[in-house]
């Protein structure tokens, strides 16, 4: 792949509480955390009715953990120093998280970069219980591998299951793991798969991103030894497709560029859209299933009208729908700020935070900010999650309505 990599950072914590923030719609607030460098790898969710965020402390390669009651808390999760026991473990751990809510229990899945394994951490409703999924040294059968795994998570809840897609980085296959009332795993597409289906040979299965679209598990991924967008679905039986990139045919779009990378897959409208990186153009990609065939576009990173940057963009993506409008975060590589991009009749952008962005509000005119980004839907508003390169530490940019509100809730 010629481009950028996602790099190797963490977070930090000391269970601190702070009294306002954005999400209340006071000012903005920052939780000390002790000289760390924290934000890398966040994953945000609604939990509870409050925000949860889950992150890298990458002084001390632990999992942290972020969340709002009448204001910012803040705790470390698993890792070394983690105290509480519960199957925590003292390796260093929390990067690539993807979290979910099932069964009304918060569940993240992160990995174990000392052990090379999966792991997963589970709130019960009144503590944390954690445990090594998938990898070396790790027992229990139903499928499970001894390869280095637990890299590029993406969790998704499925036929009342919860799901989680990953890279297995010795075989550099895409592997599968699933929670039937216990867990099964199963290495779903490349080198070595058997099966057909469209699967290939190719090293794949990194940045993934998954949805569930009438009533078919979907999960979006890249091909690093073809440079392409891959898409696997099931539908009784697993099926595998190349959408984008080198030697895809098909038109409607496609470009031959080397894409696929920095997913995120999310459903409007009926429809299924993945945005993703282009990194021989640098540009944001849109790929949109209309219900008979894939259309392909370019969103933002070749100019435009409508705010549009011929800056080197598109990589960092998170998406959500709000107001009835698809809205996508980026990271905007060339001037090193956060992204924005939207869908009202046409496609719009606008940088929101960072080197030569301020309005007021709370942005970083001067800091390198708009990696690692993770959005939701809180009390009806947008939120994003994402990291200031500059001053190690996580950020928070939330729309009132109105306008943007950036804040440091923790760093």
């Amino acid at each position: 792949m010629v481009g950028r990599r996602i790099y190797r950072l963490a977070l930090a914590a000391l269970s601190i509480v702070v009294a306002a923030s954005l999400i209340a719609g006071a000012r903005a607030t920052h939780v000390a955390a002790g000289g760390d460098a924290v934000g890398t790898y966040s994953s945000a969710i609604v939990y509870a009715g409050q925000v949860h965020d889950f992150y890298v402390d990458s002084t001390t390669d632990t999992l942290q953990h972020a969340w709002f009651s009448n204001g910012w808390h803040s705790e470390t999760l698993d890792g070394a120093g983690a105290v509480g026991g519960n199957g925590r473990t003292s390796d260093e751990v929390g990067q690539y998280n993807s979290a979910v809510v099932y069964n009304g229990q918060l569940h993240d899945f992160y990995l174990d970069s000392t052990a090379n394994v999966l792991r997963h951490a589970v709130w019960t409703g009144n503590r944390w219980f954690f445990e090594a999924l998938d990898g070396s040294g790790v027992s229990g059968g139903n499928g499970r591998t001894s390869d280095s795994v637990g890299y590029n998570n993406a969790a998704v809840i499925y036929n009342g299951q919860v799901q989680d897609f990953y890279t297995d980085s010795t075989t550099n296959v895409l592997r599968h793991a699933a929670y039937a009332g216990g867990w099964f795993f199963e290495a779903l597409d490349g080198p070595g798969v058997g099966g057909g289906n469209g699967r290939t040979s190719d090293f794949v299965g990194s940045y993934n991103s998954a949805v569930v679209y009438n009533g078919q598990l979907q999960d979006f991924y890249y091909d690093s030894t073809s440079d392409r967008l891959r898409h696997a679905a099931y539908a009784g039986g697993w099926f595998f497709e190349a959408l984008d990139g080198s030697g895809v045919s098909g038109g409607n779009g496609r470009t031959p560029d080397g894409v696929g990378s920095y997913n995120a897959a999310i459903i409007y409208n009926s429809q299924v859209h993945d945005f993703y990186f282009d990194f021989a153009a640098n540009t944001l990609r849109d790929a949109v299933w209309s219900g008979g065939g894939w259309f392909f576009e370019v969103l933002d990173g070749a100019g435009g009208s409508n705010g549009q940057t011929t800056d080197n963009v598109g990589d960092y993506n998170s998406a959500v729908i709000y107001n009835g409008q698809l809205q996508i975060f980026s990271y905007d590589f060339s001037v090193g700020n956060l992204r924005h991009s939207w869908y009202s009749n046409v496609w719009r952008a606008e940088a929101l935070d960072g080197t030569g962005v301020c309005a007021g509000n709370g942005c970083f005119s001067s800091d390198s900010v708009g990696n690692y980004n993770s959005a939701i839907i809180y009390n009806g508003l947008p939120q994003d999650f994402y990291y200031d390169g500059t001053n190690p530490q996580l950020r928070h940019a939330v729309w009132n309505g109105s306008a943007w509100f950036s804040e440091s809730p923790v760093g």
